[in-house]
């Protein structure tokens, strides 16, 4: 017999729950009913337009039950859900719709206004309207028109964005066996750390748009599992949450353990919690012997990249049992059908286990050939991989990466601006935060900081605008007048001290 697809098992799982909870968002509940009427109304509009299997669809995406019905309905049905992040401007959101002309954007209500409308206008995209009410038209946008992208990804599921590291944000296309398989191992490993017969909600607080957010809402609708949704981390609306559906694992990124951590909350608030499962960015290690010694609770440090089709090293409960002490800080081990290594940062030779060097990874979920990162790691004797920086100067924000010269390149082009450098510094709440040092052109006068914010935000997504922007005579340049990164951090880390 053949396996079943992914769409086949997704919908055998939602479209045929009993009518019990699917959501739970800002107090309302919503359930399988809703998804699966949902996803019906969504199939008639893709008809209506003749979108066929394998074209793209944009998705302006939000954490909200409509989006993830939106997400699970278009797997469901075969079109590729094509993300467009939905926390940044209504400039952005136009550029991104006129640069990729899809025959269809699906937006949320408060995303569709005169400048998103007219650049789907511009593309010939039709355009549909969601909302906790269902789906509707956009007026005037009811067609495809003849100048949009038609073109066919029959063998891709989802277009996630990439953290930018290298550049502007990329479309990664995810095929549909790689989620799949991404999909499967996490349900694994989620009933691995639950336990059997759980069936409390699971608490999701990331961003849709990206991998970390499409990796967690998929593993439990293959489970018929329901879900407690949250725009982004709050401490106490996170905390109502998990007081009343007690979980088994709390899902959270480093920096939202750091808030926890910095709230002092004690082992009655999370007394359920047999594991927090964490990831995609540096934990700090004061924070997780919080967790782990304060708190008693075992911490599940993983690692995994879009480029991945998530997670790709994991700790299973005994080995948090039996090694969680003495192995404290590693990501764990390299899950079934992942092969790990290490090469020197210059030369690419293969290193020895416990040497240092660039992480290399050989997943069947996206092809035969090993993919290089910029993380420096080592990996034990046992198999345990450590991560221990990167080998470039990105800036890990909370759940983001941060490429600082993509941001000084942007502020670069305002008139007034003759140079900029920006560098990471840290942040309690975040982990790091992008601070910006800027150079006055000759001829010109100081911005304010609202108006550089401003200026950022047509060009940037949120979480690469700068927190701070401190002007200097003359940034700090090496004897080959590269900008020097060690110097620059050291000298406005040293400012912000004193403004304090």
């Amino acid at each position: 017999m053949q396996a079943s697809t992914l769409a086949e098992k997704l919908s055998s799982a939602i479209l045929n729950q009993p009518q019990g909870m699917a959501f739970d968002f800002k107090g309302k509940s919503y359930n399988w009913n809703y998804v699966s009427h949902f996803v019906d109304a969504l199939k008639r509009r893709l008809d209506v337009l003749g979108i066929v299997s394998g074209e793209r669809v944009g998705l302006i995406a939000h954490t909200r039950p409509h989006h993830v019905a939106c997400l699970w309905g278009l797997l469901i049905h075969g079109r590729v859900a094509s993300m467009i992040y939905g926390y940044q401007s209504a400039i952005k959101m136009a550029s991104d719709i006129r640069q990729m002309r899809y025959p269809l954007i699906i937006a949320d209500a408060h995303d569709w206004n005169p400048v998103t409308i007219a650049a789907a206008r511009e593309a010939g995209s039709a355009a549909l309207s969601i909302s906790a009410e269902g789906v509707r038209w956009v007026e005037d946008l009811t067609g495809v028109g003849l100048t949009t992208d038609r073109s066919r990804l029959p063998e891709v599921a989802v277009e996630t964005l990439s953290s930018g590291t290298t550049g502007t944000p990329k479309r990664i296309p995810l095929s549909l066996a790689n989620l799949q398989s991404s999909a499967e191992a996490a349900v694994s490993s989620i009933r691995n750390m639950q336990g059997e017969g759980a069936s409390s909600p699971m608490i999701i607080a990331l961003p849709l748009g990206n991998i970390s957010g499409v990796y967690a809402v998929l593993p439990p609708a293959l489970m018929g599992q329901s879900l407690a949704l949250l725009e982004k981390f709050d401490v106490d609306a996170w905390l109502t949450l998990m007081a009343r559906y007690q979980p088994a694992t709390a899902d959270i990124p480093p920096a939202a353990m750091a808030m926890l951590y910095k709230r002092g909350i004690d082992r009655k608030s999370l007394n359920s919690v047999r594991v927090i499962r964490t990831g995609a960015a540096p934990l700090d290690a004061k924070v997780h012997a919080y967790f782990s010694d304060t708190l008693g609770i075992p911490v599940n440090l993983s690692y995994g990249a879009s480029e991945f089709c998530g997670v790709v090293t994991t700790w299973m409960l005994d080995e948090l049992h039996t090694f969680g002490a003495s192995k404290r800080g590693s990501c764990g081990r390299a899950l079934p059908g992942i092969n790990l290594r290490v090469v020197d940062r210059d030369t690419g030779v293969v290193l020895q286990n416990n040497e240092s060097g660039l992480l290399e990874v050989l997943t069947a979920r996206v092809g035969p050939n090993w993919i290089r990162t910029s993380d420096l790691v080592h990996i034990d004797d046992d198999g345990f991989m450590w991560f221990e920086g990167r080998n470039d100067n990105t800036i890990f924000r909370g759940g983001f990466k941060v490429a600082p010269e993509v941001v000084a390149e942007i502020l670069r082009q305002h008139p007034h601006i003759e140079d900029a450098g920006v560098v990471g510094v840290g942040d309690d709440r975040l982990g790091q935060v992008p601070v910006a040092a800027l150079q006055l052109s000759k001829d010109g006068s100081k911005p304010s900081d609202k108006a550089l914010k401003d200026f950022c935000r047509e060009h940037l997504a949120a979480h690469q605008i700068p927190v701070e922007f401190i002007w200097l005579k003359k940034l700090p340049r090496t004897t080959s007048l590269k900008l020097s990164t060690a110097d620059l951090k050291a000298q406005l880390t040293g400012l912000l001290e004193e403004s304090i």
